[in-house]
C-alpha cells in the first residue's frame, strides 16, 4: 500500500514539473517571438496565453 501511494505521489510531482516546464518554455517563446509579429500587442497576447495555460493547468489538477 505504501509503495502505491509513493508511486501516485511521484506521478503527481512529475506531472507538476512537466506542466510548469511547458508553461515557462511557452511563456518565454511567446515573449521572444510574438513581438516580431505583433509589436505593441505582445504583452496582452502573452498575458492571455499565460492565464489560459494556468487555467488549463488547474483544471487538469482537479
Amino acid at each position: 500500500m505504501a509503495s502505491f501511494l509513493m508511486l501516485v505521489f511521484e506521478l503527481m510531482v512529475i506531472e507538476v514539473l512537466v506542466s510548469c516546464t511547458i508553461y515557462l518554455v511557452s511563456a518565454a517563446f511567446c515573449n521572444r517571438y510574438i513581438k516580431f509579429s505583433f509589436g505593441k500587442d505582445k504583452s496582452s497576447i502573452c498575458y492571455r496565453y499565460r492565464i489560459s495555460s494556468l487555467y488549463i493547468f488547474t483544471l487538469t489538477k482537479i
